[in-house]
């Protein structure tokens, strides 16, 4: 899934939350914030956090803080993943600092080890996937 909703970020200094991912049905969640443009002083950060519904309830998850993106941190990709969610629901936080403006050009969430067969694997809408992933196990050497 990428976030298509929230992410890219324009410059500025508000906070936000991606759309929640709805983790049914897989084992891992990788979240791949995609820093921008930082302005002189700016940094973002970011956590996860979880909900049972999606919507109301969220909590930070222990220990789910990145390490922090920082004004010489332009077009730098920051690697987060949540193995076996407790809850149904995730989401990414990005808290960004007032002391300049910070940019993101998006959020990739790949949802990973998909335990039921024929799972929704990655969304299709508008900013994301044109069309649901490949999955090739134990593919055999020949003509793709």
């Amino acid at each position: 899934t990428i976030d298509g909703t929230n992410y890219p970020l324009a410059a500025g200094t508000t906070d936000v939350n991606s759309e929640a991912i709805d983790c049914a049905n897989c084992d891992e969640v990788v979240f791949l914030p995609i820093a921008g443009v930082m302005a002189a002083s700016s940094s973002a950060d970011f956590k996860i956090q979880e909900s049972d519904d999606g919507s109301t309830g969220w909590a930070d998850l222990l220990a789910t803080a990145s390490t922090q993106v920082t004004a010489t941190d332009d077009d730098k990709i920051v690697g987060m993943s949540v193995r076996n969610p407790l809850k149904r629901y995730l989401r990414l936080t990005t808290t960004r600092g007032d002391g300049g403006n910070s940019t993101l050009q998006g959020l990739m969430v790949i949802k990973c080890f998909m335990r039921k067969e024929g799972a929704s694997l990655q969304g299709t809408g508008a900013g994301q996937f044109v069309a649901q992933p490949e999955q090739f196990v134990s593919p055999v050497a020949g003509t793709a």
